[in-house]
């Protein structure tokens, strides 16, 4: 029987594999040692705390407010931004769970927002900064994967690097080649491929959290992975439990069902399932199409937010 693993609550979806393991290698667990050297590039920011360690980079997203990585920071509320000769005290007003996106308040007037937003496209290369003002360039593997993990829960839907975060902060911008921002890092663990939460993303979670106090997102209450070798002859995500009081079960559908579209939208994979119910809010009616015993069978979903979900 599949043991599910817990994804918080990321589009209301929970992953496994065949064997009730996660579809990560463990070590893929968040950590991060932060560099020896104290100076700061002038174009680099970084999260330090009141003490001076280093914990993460940054990226301004408003006028006075940036976003780095949760995990990162270890429960740290309050904190220093520091960016070239200059220094700010930082207050942590909103973490997302479900996307690792921690957004901070700059209690003073921070630099100018100047790098347009891109798209990470596979093969491409794209720029990180460290924090002595290096630059670590690596090539992005998969535009959308599953290759991170939040204390032992994989954040699905992120951009896969093909080398390690290292020198690297978590929570510190990427470039492509035009200088444009696609992503922030995630607090990967030094074994691990490097991943980015897309700057969209996090650009939308942020928002959320500055506007609203939290950021929302739509559950579709089942438990899913990606099919075992000889499981199944069609792409899609295969659910592997429906939660009773979901709007899943509410649609009819059932444990065992291989979702293949959602909306216009053809699933391929797990990752596909969660990016694509991603674009939707919660209200959002939809139509899931899933292949059961031979047949395709549409539901029609109704999806409702993460944070009317029982803990």
């Amino acid at each position: 029987t599949d043991t599910p693993v817990r994804l918080g609550t990321t589009a209301g979806v929970e992953t496994t594999t065949s064997n009730g393991s996660a579809d990560q290698s463990p070590e893929l667990l968040f950590s991060f040692a932060p560099p020896a050297s104290s100076e700061v590039a002038d174009d680099v920011m970084v999260v330090r705390t009141n003490d001076g360690e280093t914990l993460a980079g940054a990226l301004l997203v408003r006028d006075g407010y940036v976003v780095t990585s949760g995990t990162a920071l270890a429960g740290a509320d309050e904190v220093e931004i520091s960016w070239g000769d200059s220094s700010l005290p930082g207050t942590v007003i909103g973490r997302d769970p479900v996307t690792d996106v921690t957004v901070i308040r700059v209690d003073g007037a921070t630099p100018g927002l100047g790098k347009d937003d891109a798209l990470a496209r596979e093969g491409e290369e794209v720029n990180m900064p460290t924090e002595d003002g290096s630059r670590s360039t690596q090539r992005v593997v998969a535009e959308q994967s599953t290759s991170a993990m939040v204390n032992g829960d994989p954040v699905v839907g992120v951009v896969e690097l093909d080398g390690r975060l290292g020198d690297v902060p978590p929570g510190s911008p990427a470039y492509d080649r035009n200088g444009d921002v696609v992503g922030i890092t995630t607090a990967t663990a030094d074994a691990a491929p490097a991943a980015l939460v897309p700057i969209g993303l996090a650009r939308e979670v942020a928002d959320e959290i500055i506007d609203d106090g939290e950021a929302d997102h739509p559950w579709l209450g089942v438990k899913a992975r990606n099919p075992a070798d000889g499981e199944s002859d069609r792409a899609g995500s295969l659910v592997t439990a429906v939660n009773e009081d979901g709007p899943a079960a509410t649609a009819g559908m059932l444990a065992g069902d291989l979702i293949t579209r959602i909306g216009d939208t053809p699933v391929a994979s797990m990752a596909a399932m969660v990016a694509t119910l991603r674009s939707h809010e919660p209200g959002d009616v939809v139509q899931i199409i899933v292949w059961r015993a031979g047949t395709e069978v549409g539901c029609t979903v109704e999806l409702t937010s993460h944070l009317d979900v029982d803990a």
